[in-house]
């Protein structure tokens, strides 16, 4: 006797294998999605570290300068003799905001007023620094002695960019040394 169907077929199997994939690629797609996102955040993470050391070199790079120096530039007003007077680098003394914080100076201030360090590589630009006196402090309180030995404090600022010009860090250290 032949087999004969009692119920006809309505096709739920494939409606159910049909969900199951849609499912599973709204998955694969959205893990796909995550995984773009997080290597751009590791690569934005990537470029402040660059950006960071690059600071770091440019740091050390003032520091070493001014350890090279046997007698102190001049400071001026225009940081032409390489150092700054303290507080004229910053256009409004009035603001408790720092100079460096200033929105004016912009990456075309940093590239006309700051020492270029430029043996850096893998960077979008060579990190700068701006050397500031912000004080001498003589040994002795004896008045009229010409050149006393004493202590000169400066401020060093220096700012690297990263792979790309929008990772900027920017580092200070107080470096004093006496003469």
């Amino acid at each position: 006797m032949p087999y004969q169907l009692t119920h006809s077929q309505r096709g739920a199997a494939l409606i159910m294998t049909l969900l199951f994939l849609m499912v599973l690629t709204v998955l694969a797609v959205s893990g796909a999605k995550n995984t773009t996102v997080q290597e751009k955040m590791s690569g934005s993470v990537r470029d402040l570290n660059v950006a960071f050391n690059a600071a770091e070199s440019g740091l050390t790079a003032g520091e070493v300068w001014l350890a090279q120096q046997s007698i102190f530039p001049v400071p001026t007003g225009d940081g032409t003799s390489g150092v700054w007077d303290y507080n004229s680098v910053d256009p409004t003394t009035t603001n408790s905001t720092g100079w460096w914080a200033e929105p004016s100076r912009d990456t075309s201030w940093w590239q006309s007023n700051s020492t270029e360090l430029t043996t850096l590589s893998g960077v979008a630009e060579g990190p700068r620094y701006v050397v500031e006196e912000i004080d001498f402090v003589p040994d002795s309180l004896v008045q009229g002695v010409n050149n006393p030995p004493g202590r000169y404090f400066h401020r060093v600022t220096a700012r690297g960019w990263g792979g790309n010009d929008k990772s900027k860090a920017m580092v200070q250290s107080h470096y004093v040394s006496r003469r």
